[in-house]
């Protein structure tokens, strides 16, 4: 079998493309298809699969994958929680040591497998080997794979090296990327200064290319500092108020070893209760509920170099006292705006600075925040407070709009919130209740049961005030604002099949006034059934999903119409210790109330990863697609650089291809080179405006150095 499989999808991929396609189509994409089954033949193994980082980027990435149109910022969000993980590789944690509070370092584990790995080491006083894992109840295969990668297994007393040891015997990382696309968009076009002047928004000033550095040390957890510099592609390099790159980050974090104290300078971010205040570090889906961190500690971690807005730059602290802690923060930033006399009106959250018009916006609002926290955790229970201020200069005075009611308007912003929380023995429930400085009420709550390694429930509701205005929450809502809505939402995962599991959500809501899709009260819901199997080397999955809300319809506000998207995706998998491989079908359908007949999307894909040699691995990456409408677009999991989106949206009619290639020549160095295209037959150009391309297919080059000593 194994020796006809090439053969097999060369023929099927050949008579596929064959009546759909140009002949240039056909040869890449058999060329893309025989290419991962070839290399498979040089390097069969039968063994287990070893976990590698890049292998685990890429499983987490996908578990946060939720096919919506927020993907890739779910992506980037996903990588600042990973870039807090990524310390543990070279200095994993001890499992007869940890404390809950290391534990939690890790957002793949929920509050109650935290509790089920101290209950089973208080039962057994230690592990004796990283196989007793299989023994803590509500652990499944992922997670405990995951976990391997992270911990290990050694003395439950162990002498602590002194500061000097600690503090200098961490390991130095230095990355510097350059992404090159291999075509021009409109804002490139030549033009003289007066034509510059004249038009503002119409070119970029920079080049066609966008580069990074970034540098980071970490010792023992204790002791992590860093530094990133980011120009995008188009933005001026040294010019234009660049000096000589367009986002700058730097921090400096301290942590005691007993966890007692610890302190940030610099860019960070903040996750406090359960985001009414301050969000956490990805967004919430009822299914990504069953996966996620529980109830947290007041946490302050640097922020992520992908992200340039809404983050806070300035100092934030903690202190621990028993089962008391208090954290304090303060914060002076500058965000984007459009300015409209002595107010803003507008405000950007891209991060571009490519034209004239983008870089007058750039950071014209001063940010200042500051706050603090007071958290009481004894075993099961934990309870906290907190209260924040911000102020705005120049005051924020969005423009009238039948969606802008419940928006930010004045100069300042503060609120006060309550939250707890309680886990025990698989069972586990935690809410937040919280307010406004104008006494707009909110409030959050989950419920999670887990009692046996079968059945795990998770329930939650959100009640969002209309008018409530937190400018940092981040929770499980609809919208992009935590306001404006009330929603309730269950899910569910059975285990109880023979290497299969099943799982399953449905969230309903309400928008109790306007938004900016529909002019009138609304109303909407979400559903999905997911279905996945493995057993040795083969995984299979099956996932159907439906969302369906109302909009206005146009041209007759503020009447509105229910506008319903279907996905499905069935996708086959194999993996042996060097080589893996995934094939995938996705078909989308996105139907309206007034329009009788659906769109309807289709995507054929592949994605294989070999390791070559000791020092080269390859990935791969295939698609053929069919989404006529941009409504009815397609979302698959892209190989990518480290810290870069990797779910792309699809439309049009053509294909894709992506080619990843890895050097690790020692363990200091690692190179990565990128080559992207994409092909549209049915268009002969691509985007509007500045970000118009000329032409059928795009190409992308891409190259990353990574130095660690």
């Amino acid at each position: 079998m194994n020796f006809f499989l090439p053969f097999i999808w060369k023929i099927h991929f050949f008579f596929f493309f064959r009546e759909h396609k140009p002949s240039a189509v056909k040869h890449l994409l058999f060329v893309l298809c025989w290419l991962p089954l070839s290399l498979c033949a040089q390097v069969f193994d039968a063994g287990s699969p070893q976990l590698s980082w890049s292998d685990f980027v890429e499983e987490y990435l996908e578990m946060l994958d939720d096919e919506s149109e927020e993907a890739n910022v779910l992506t980037l969000r996903g990588y600042a929680a990973l870039d807090e993980i990524e310390p543990f590789l070279d200095h994993p944690l001890n499992l007869n040591t940890a404390t809950a509070e290391d534990f939690r370092a890790f957002a793949f584990l929920s509050a109650a497998q935290i509790d089920s790995l101290l209950s089973y080491r208080r039962r057994l006083r230690a592990f004796a080997s990283p196989g007793e894992l299989m023994g803590v109840r509500g652990l499944d295969y992922r997670r405990r794979r995951w976990l391997s990668l992270f911990t290990f297994v050694g003395d439950t007393l162990v002498t602590s090296p002194n500061w000097r040891k600690r503090w200098f015997s961490g390991r130095h990382s230095l990355e510097m990327r350059a992404e090159l696309p291999l075509y021009r968009r409109k804002g490139f076009r030549p033009s003289d200064r007066e034509e510059l002047l004249r038009k503002r928004s119409q070119f970029f000033l920079g080049p066609n290319l966008g580069t990074a550095v970034r540098y980071r040390y970490a010792a023992h957890r204790e002791l992590h500092w860093g530094l990133s510099f980011e120009n995008d592609v188009g933005e001026p390099f040294a010019a234009h108020g660049n000096r000589p790159f367009d986002h700058v980050g730097a921090f400096v974090t301290y942590r005691a070893r007993d966890g007692k104290w610890n302190w940030l300078v610099g860019d960070y971010r903040l996750a406090l209760g359960e985001g009414l205040l301050f969000g956490h570090a990805f967004f919430a889906h009822p299914l990504l509920e069953l996966e996620r961190s529980g109830a947290r500690q007041s946490r302050f971690m640097p922020n992520s170099p992908s992200n340039e807005h809404h983050f806070l730059r300035g100092a934030a602290a903690r202190k621990a006292w028993g089962a008391w802690s208090l954290t304090g923060f303060v914060s002076h930033a500058l965000w984007d705006a459009r300015l409209h006399g002595d107010t803003a009106v507008t405000l950007y959250t891209s991060g571009l600075h490519r034209s004239l018009d983008e870089i007058a916006h750039r950071h014209t609002l001063g940010v200042t925040t500051l706050g603090a926290r007071g958290e009481w955790i004894s075993g099961r229970y934990t309870l906290g407070a907190t209260t924040y201020f911000v102020g705005f200069s120049p005051p924020v005075f969005p423009r009238e709009r039948h969606y802008t009611f419940g928006y930010l308007r004045g100069d300042r912003a503060a609120g006060v919130a309550l939250d707890g929380s309680y886990a025990h023995d698989g069972r586990e429930v935690r809410g937040e209740l919280a307010l406004d400085r104008n006494g707009n009420l909110s409030a959050v709550a989950f419920a999670r049961f887990h009692r046996s390694d079968r059945w795990q429930t998770v329930l939650s509701l959100r009640v969002l005030s209309p008018a409530y205005v937190a400018p940092y929450a981040r929770i499980g809502q609809d919208g992009n604002r935590a306001q404006n809505e009330i929603g309730f939402s269950l899910a569910l995962r059975y285990a109880g099949f023979r290497n299969s599991q099943i799982c399953g959500f449905i969230d309903a809501f309400r928008h109790p006034r306007p938004t900016f899709r529909a002019a009138a009260p609304s109303v909407g819901m979400a559903a999905g059934l997911e279905w996945e199997h493995r057993r040795g080397a083969w995984g299979q999955l099956l996932r159907y999903r439906v969302k369906s809300k109302q909009q206005t319809i146009a041209g007759f506000a503020p009447h509105l119409e229910f506008c319903t998207t279907h996905r499905l995706r069935a996708r086959w998998s194999y993996e042996i210790s060097r080589w893996s491989w995934q094939a995938s079908l996705d078909a989308t359908a996105f139907h309206r109330q007034t329009r009788p007949q659906p769109r309807w999307g289709v995507m054929a894909s592949f994605r294989s990863k070999v390791a070559i040699s000791s020092i080269w691995q390859a990935a791969l990456f295939g698609a053929a697609f069919s989404a006529p409408d941009f409504s009815a677009r397609l979302f698959a999991y892209e190989p990518q650089l480290r810290g870069r989106g990797a779910f792309p949206a699809f439309y049009g009619r053509g294909f894709a291809g992506v080619l990843l290639l890895q050097c690790k020549p020692s363990r200091h160095w690692i190179g990565e080179c990128r080559y992207a295209l994409i092909y549209r037959s049915d268009r002969a150009s691509v985007g509007s405006g500045m970000q118009r391309i000329e032409g059928h297919s795009q190409h992308d080059l891409a190259f990353q150095v990574r130095y660690v000593f």
